[in-house]
């Protein structure tokens, strides 16, 4: 029956389906509509074949190389904790080369809602992806039908035309592939890492000049590329930060989209708090932390 729905390409339309329960966020303010989680309820033998197809896609790029190795979410052997460790050893460095560490966390708006889906299918195209697995999945992604449930009262129907479907096995690895080609944007001795849609973009240099330069120039290709494929950085959400053990007396102006970056004394990225001053012992106390804990749960299955 799989087979016969990925080679027909034709969809029943309740796997095309989702129900959205809204579930409040702890200590929110419950009369705004963003003090709720949405959790998006999918037919489950449509979830069942896409995890086949991911597992397929996702051995496919991995196998072959076309993905960037600083896309460190949704695959085999990467992680949070080697996103993390990726940075933590880039500050390191820096530290004992005596050099100057900028580092800019960049939040894209609605990441998932603002994907199009003739944009994602290029992509898959170019990344080598076969055209019958690119065909279904444009019948799966368009005009896609969801209903809001509300304690016992469910909405009434409407059509989504653009974006990943939340609760979708397989959005996590288009999204993947949607932000592979990122790393172009990069501008020379710019480091970058991404975890779905958390992105950390950090140059480390011996003058802070140069590092304005390079991080100034890389903003501006990112905001190319964010207007070309219809994705919106929110400047507000967005920040900036030295990390090196070196004085700073005064900090360089830097913009995306003319709008000035903050200048923060800690960053949040994946769980983990970036500070100039506890920077070492901080992120090894949280690392070792959450090894500890699932070494714990490897001794509960023995």
């Amino acid at each position: 029956m799989l087979q016969q729905q990925f080679d027909s390409s034709v969809l029943p339309k309740a796997w095309k389906h989702t129900i959205i329960i809204p579930i409040p966020k702890p200590n929110k303010d419950k009369t705004k509509v963003t003090s709720y989680r949405p959790i998006a309820l999918t037919s489950v033998f449509c979830k069942i074949f896409e995890r086949i197809l991911a597992h397929r896609i996702t051995h496919f790029l991995t196998s072959q190389k076309k993905l960037n190795p600083n896309q460190h979410g949704f695959l085999p052997f990467r992680d949070n904790h080697t996103a993390i460790y990726k940075i933590y050893s880039a500050i390191s460095e820096a530290r004992k080369s005596k050099k100057f560490f900028v580092a800019v966390s960049l939040d894209i708006k609605s990441a998932y809602d603002s994907v199009h889906v003739d944009d994602l299918i290029l992509k898959c195209l170019q990344l080598g992806i076969s055209g019958k697995v690119t065909k279904w999945m444009h019948h799966f992604l368009q005009d896609r039908s969801f209903q809001i449930k509300w304690r016992n009262f469910l909405s009434n129907p409407k059509t989504s035309f653009k974006g990943l479907p939340q609760g979708s096995v397989l959005s996590p690895i288009l999204y993947v592939i949607f932000m592979n080609d990122f790393f172009e944007t990069l501008d020379n001795n710019v480091e970058c890492s991404i975890f779905a849609d958390d992105i950390f973009v950090y140059c480390p240099h011996h003058s802070l000049t140069y590092i304005q330069t390079k991080i100034q120039n890389t903003l501006e290709l990112i905001y190319k590329w964010c207007c070309y494929w219809k994705l919106t950085i929110c400047p507000e959400k967005s920040a900036i930060i030295e990390l090196s053990n070196k004085q700073v007396t005064s900090f360089p102006r830097i913009t995306y989209a003319g709008i000035p970056l903050p200048w923060s004394e800690s960053i949040k990225y994946l769980g983990i708090q970036f500070s100039k001053y506890n920077q070492n012992g901080h992120i090894l106390r949280s690392l070792r932390n959450k090894a500890l804990k699932k070494i714990n749960g490897l001794k509960m299955l023995g």
